[in-house]
């Protein structure tokens, strides 16, 4: 048979061997055997091979491109699953990590959403809580306002009683004095009439002598207290009053 000397280039050099002899329809088997001893009383010459014909080459050379042919095949076909392994791993490598991209994605996500609840939760406690201290403290504010007017009316009172302890002892003086801020207030009128108390009367009548000027006492008139009518206009100056007015005006304000 032949022997591949040069598979690469496609070529074959077919070395001489014993082949088994055919004809056309049948095969004589041409092999040579091991030398036997021969008898030497035989004189009969061992026949020769007959030789090989170009139908022999020509059958051994369609048998090596087959068998080309085949081992090529082989080739192509052990590429072909070689590549297609490849691709198999290649898809599988794919899958394993769009999965764990997946799945990465989906822990990440959870975790952002529970991290997301526990603050929000958080936060409303928080709110909730600002929302009671701000009650408490409108609470505190309203009170303390509520008792920095009782305290401010406390104080009135007290400062009320101490002076109306000092109208008693220098009444006279002070309606005196009111009297000549009254008259200086409304230089312009023509006529005048002043109030004071009885007891105030004949000191302020003695202190103040103008043609223009009447002065009656009046027990309505608290002491130390002036009330004064004249053309131009009313004025009444009585401690109690401005102190009541002074109270009134504190509690309203606050």
């Amino acid at each position: 048979m032949g022997k591949i000397l040069n598979a690469e280039e496609g070529t074959h050099i077919v070395e001489n061997y014993s082949f088994k002899a055919f004809d056309d329809d049948t095969f004589v088997d041409t092999t040579p055997k091991e030398e036997v001893e021969e008898d030497t009383s035989s004189t009969t010459p061992s026949p020769s091979p007959p030789p090989i014909s170009d139908k022999h080459f020509q059958v051994m050379e369609q048998l090596l491109k087959k068998s080309d042919d085949i081992s090529n095949t082989i080739i192509k076909l052990e590429q072909a699953l070689s590549n297609k392994d490849e691709q198999c791993q290649k898809r599988i490598d794919e899958i394993k990590e769009s999965n764990y991209k997946f799945g990465y994605n989906e822990g990440y996500n959870e975790a952002k959403r529970e991290l997301e609840n526990r603050v929000n939760e958080h936060l409303s406690k928080l709110i909730e809580s600002l929302h009671k201290i701000d009650k408490v403290y409108q609470d505190y504010q309203n009170k303390a306002e509520n008792i920095e007017k009782e305290l401010v009316a406390v104080a009135v009172d007290i400062a009320q009683e101490v002076i109306a302890k000092e109208l008693s002892k220098h009444s006279k003086e002070i309606a005196l004095s009111l009297t000549k801020e009254l008259i200086n207030d409304i230089k312009e009128a023509t006529k005048i009439e002043i109030k004071v108390n009885p007891l105030d009367y004949d000191y302020v009548k003695d202190k103040i002598n103008l043609d223009k000027i009447t002065i009656k006492p009046d027990n309505a008139i608290s002491p130390g207290g002036v009330v004064l009518i004249s053309d131009a206009g009313n004025i009444e100056a009585q401690a109690g009053d401005r102190f009541k007015a002074i109270k009134n005006h504190i509690l309203d304000k606050g």
